[in-house]
């Protein structure tokens, strides 16, 4: 979709960005961007905060973190063990992605129209986003 694309975009600005930072700071920024970003697009009840986060503040986020785990895979491995580094990396990745979509089928099944602590499935959907970007910054933050 647009935040997809927008995070392409955007990844041509923030490459220098990531050279200067390093792969560590380059992630412990991205996860602080995509947790603000999805906490907010969660509880906004503002449309000029939705839009901003979500296309402009959570693309710059997530273009600070995707490639930079693909330059850390490739930095912290050598070349016995590159190739099995990357099918574990990218094996993840799409685990990850099968997860968040069965999480999202789960959460609007669930749910329904119901709301849990004022907030509907859709906005869930973010917050369990933001958490798992916590859970991201955390990883960054201490290994």
């Amino acid at each position: 979709g647009l935040v997809g694309s927008l995070t392409t975009v955007y990844g041509f600005f923030v490459g220098p960005l990531i050279d200067k930072l390093g792969c560590r700071n380059s992630l412990v920024l991205g996860s602080v961007l995509s947790l603000v970003s999805r906490i907010a697009v969660g509880v906004t009840t503002g449309r000029l905060v939705l839009w901003v986060m979500a296309f402009v503040v959570m693309p710059i986020g997530g273009c600070l973190m995707i490639p930079v785990m693909t330059l850390a895979v490739k930095g912290h491995t050598n070349q016995q063990n590159r190739g099995f580094a990357f099918g574990l990396f990218y094996s993840v990745m799409n685990v990850g992605a099968l997860g968040s979509g069965l999480m999202v089928d789960a959460l609007t099944l669930m749910m329904k129209e119901e709301k849990y602590l004022g907030l509907s499935a859709n906005r869930w959907v973010f917050m369990v986003g933001g958490m798992c970007s916590a859970a991201t910054l955390l990883i960054c933050v201490f290994f």
